[in-house]
């Protein structure tokens, strides 16, 4: 059970951007977004780490608030998840299956940083995401040093945990 208390307090330390503008998402987020960064305390990732390479997403706003996302995953077979983010009462905060997203850092027209606690039956694990609007960040240094400290915070410490991921040509759409 210390896992869940763990999470819990941690998971209230970290609300969404509190300027969160869902006209901004509509307007400049809908569309293409890469993959550029992710850290986890997942098992699968430490494994999978080393081969991962850059994907993309298709971000599309629905009428009600919600947030549709088309992932695209290159691993040899370039596999695709569609996924259905649905907002909550607090803006900047959605719910997807077994996760809570939350957006804690968003230049609406150049990149987002997405925390997320997933649960799979009785485990559960942080996953942060860095998605920018190129396949590279105008100001990449700054950006990676920004999630790397984010990344730090939520007690994401480990060199293996935390993964900026090269341009792949592969798996865009």
């Amino acid at each position: 059970q210390q896992p869940c208390i763990y999470f819990s307090l941690c998971w209230e330390l970290f609300q969404p951007q509190a300027d969160f503008n869902v006209q901004a998402v509509e307007q400049m987020m809908a569309g293409k977004w890469y993959l550029i960064g992710i850290a986890t305390d997942a098992q699968w990732f430490v494994s999978h780490r080393a081969s991962m390479k850059m994907g993309t997403a298709m971000i599309t706003p629905t009428a009600d608030g919600d947030l549709e996302m088309s992932i695209f995953h290159p691993n040899g077979s370039c596999w695709r998840m569609n996924n259905l983010a649905k907002k909550t009462e607090i803006p900047g905060k959605f719910i997807h299956k077994s996760a809570d997203l939350r957006m804690v850092d968003v230049k609406y027209d150049e990149y987002a940083l997405i925390h997320s606690i997933k649960t799979k039956g009785k485990e559960s694990y942080v996953v942060n995401k860095l998605y920018g609007n190129m396949a590279f960040i105008s100001d990449s240094t700054l950006c990676s040093i920004h999630f790397n400290l984010f990344c730090w915070s939520v007690k994401l410490y480990l060199l293996q945990q935390i993964y900026i991921i090269c341009f792949h040509r592969a798996c865009f759409i």
